[in-house]
């Protein structure tokens, strides 16, 4: 939580949660072409967690979430 609330009052992020790694996901089709595959990026497990507690926090504290929302979250 302080690493957040530092990154948040300074406006800056640690280079760490800047770089990610795009690897290529098969989809469907023949796998020899490149169409068939979809780029995704793995980015820091650390800064999407605390940034995910976060805005989870946010959202229930204000109520955001509908009434319909389940099967994410425990509330």
């Amino acid at each position: 939580m302080l690493l957040f609330e530092t990154s948040y009052k300074t406006g800056s992020i640690p280079q760490d949660w800047k770089n990610a790694h795009t690897v290529p996901i098969y989809k469907k089709g023949s796998k020899a072409e490149v169409k068939n595959y979809r780029p995704v990026s793995l980015t820091s497990v650390v800064c999407k967690s605390i940034i995910r507690d976060h805005v989870m926090a946010y959202f229930m504290e204000n109520e955001l979430f509908s009434s319909k929302q389940y099967g994410l979250f425990k509330r």
